[in-house]
């Protein structure tokens, strides 16, 4: 699938956590490089050089003996980088510079699990994100990468979001890619927003009649869309109808014990922010693992409010509707 793959790791069993998912992902012929970023002490003072250069050794040892396990379980080049200074703007920058096509991340790190779905560090590198992105769920993980053997991750099912725009089946080769090295199942999935009249009704066959209407198109487009996932690839198709997006689609996740979910950053909401609003709430809100795959390259993304007014970048110009 991928080629040139960013796993940043702090030294925790938590971020290891994304190493069996970045060798699910990465092509025998992939460069992955691992990165771990060391940042100073808030507060501790000036940095004692012997120290930190303790520090640096300690961190390129540990991902040598990583990155041998991960070479084990890949066959992929792998590469290791320690840099400095603060995490996640680390690894965005050698993200970009390095032009890595997918960045696999951790939810959680060194810090622990807590009652955020993702640690600070990948809410921001989620955020600024100009490459796909891999979020593991780091509080999920089973045995730890290496205590019984270097092992890559295993999906057996997926599902993919669609609706309907072209910027979303952008995802289709990527999950026919992924289906066919694991032997998985792609559920393919369209949600219809519910009617008014049918959240009105009191009549249980008017209703009934009336979702059947809202989703009929819904599913020619799936199995247009399955058409073009090969004869061999095992395929479902579910046309859903709910006002909720987002939970319709926890509820399938959970009813189906998906493994994966693989989604395109941008839809038919066509903005330049990193990720539209279902891709987002998969980030923040999901607790399986979800595959973003950008659409836009990092010169397109439009910069924060808080880049713009502390100076760091330019105000983007305006632009039309069809623009966005």
């Amino acid at each position: 699938m991928f080629t040139r793959l960013l796993v940043p790791l702090d030294g925790s069993p938590l971020a290891e956590s994304a190493l069996a998912h970045a060798a699910a992902v990465a092509r025998p012929d992939a460069r992955i490089t691992l990165l771990q970023v060391l940042e100073p002490d808030a507060g501790a003072g000036p940095v004692d050089p012997l120290e930190w250069r303790l520090r640096r050794d300690a961190a390129s040892l540990y991902l040598e003996r990583v990155a041998e396990g991960l070479r084990a379980a890949s066959g992929a080049t792998v590469t290791t980088l320690v840099a400095e200074g603060a995490a996640a703007e680390r690894i965005l920058s050698v993200a970009r510079e390095s032009d890595a096509e997918v960045i696999v991340l951790s939810s959680h790190g060194a810090g622990g699990p807590s009652a955020w779905n993702v640690g600070s560090v990948g809410v921001k590198v989620a955020a600024r994100a100009g490459a796909s992105l891999l979020l593991v769920r780091g509080y999920r993980q089973g045995t730890p990468w290496g205590e019984s053997g270097w092992r890559p991750e295993r999906y057996a099912r997926v599902l993919v979001p669609l609706d309907g725009s072209l910027r979303g089946e952008h995802v289709i080769p990527a999950a026919n890619r992924l289906a066919t090295r694991h032997g998985a199942r792609l559920e393919l999935v369209h949600v219809v927003d519910v009617p008014g009249v049918i959240e009105r009704s009191c009549d249980d066959v008017a209703e009934e009649e009336a979702e059947e209407d809202a989703t009929e198109p819904g599913r020619r487009y799936l199995e247009e869309v399955r058409a073009e996932c090969g004869p061999d690839a095992s395929v479902a198709t579910h046309v859903l109808c709910h006002a909720d997006l987002f939970s319709t689609l926890e509820d399938l996740i959970d009813q189906l014990h998906v493994d994966l979910v693989l989604l395109s950053a941008h839809g038919h909401s066509a903005r330049r922010r990193t990720h539209g609003t279902l891709p987002t709430n998969f980030i923040l809100h999901g607790g399986t693992p979800v595959l973003i795959l950008q659409d836009l390259p990092w010169d397109e993304l439009r910069p924060s409010a808080a880049e713009v007014a502390s100076g760091l970048t330019e105000a983007p110009a305006p632009r039309s509707p069809a623009q966005q």
